[in-house]
């Protein structure tokens, strides 16, 4: 049920994948499942951040986030903080927003994630950009590009281009992979988001 919702919300079939997300959500607490019910509640979580529904998203991510951190599933963690970031700044909640980018970071960087390292910069960059500290914002923009440039060939960011290639065929968005992302300048918002309009006009 997880994988179908997260290849339904890949193509951008949002309420067909949240029906298959809460169909997950139902037979976890059923049978009892917490790494399922875990997963149920972010892919609900995605959904609603797709959609613009920033108050319910931080209602799921609260309970993806406890149940990560009830199974010790760390990178989990850093995950939930991740997306309460992003829905922290589609809000407007910017300094929130950062926080819970410095979590994910302090996370990512005990795991040495390179990737996600580069990709709480780029976010917190963005952040900072439409709080207005233009100077921060340049220095975590830089700091992010530095990892991207020192990592290029590091096969993981490939594939996750790839991924993101044949997913934006699907859907007619621009690949979200962290080498695009870095070479529009900024961490994409929800689309159809105020903020996400906002985000473009600093990119």
């Amino acid at each position: 049920l997880g994988c179908l919702g997260n290849v339904l919300f890949t193509l951008g079939q949002e309420s067909d994948a949240s029906q298959h997300f809460r169909m997950q959500l139902q037979l976890a607490k059923e049978i009892s499942e917490p790494l399922m019910e875990c997963k149920a509640y972010h892919g609900l979580s995605k959904v609603y951040l797709q959609q613009g529904c920033y108050d319910t998203c931080l209602d799921m991510e609260k309970k993806f986030l406890k149940s990560c951190m009830s199974i010790g599933d760390e990178e989990g963690v850093g995950v939930a903080y991740h997306y309460m970031g992003m829905a922290h700044g589609a809000r407007g909640e910017y300094k929130q927003a950062i926080d819970f980018f410095n979590r994910r970071l302090r996370i990512v960087q005990s795991r040495r994630d390179l990737e996600g390292e580069a990709e709480c910069y780029a976010n917190m960059a963005c952040a900072y950009a439409l709080d207005g500290d233009t100077e921060m914002s340049a220095k975590m923009s830089q700091q992010s590009k530095s990892l991207i440039v020192s990592n290029v060939c590091n096969p993981l960011l490939a594939s996750n281009h790839s991924l993101g290639v044949r997913q934006s065929s699907h859907t007619g968005k621009p690949c979200s992979c962290l080498l695009c992302v870095c070479a529009r300048g900024q961490i994409d918002m929800p689309a159809g988001s105020e903020k996400a309009k906002a985000m473009a006009r600093h990119r």
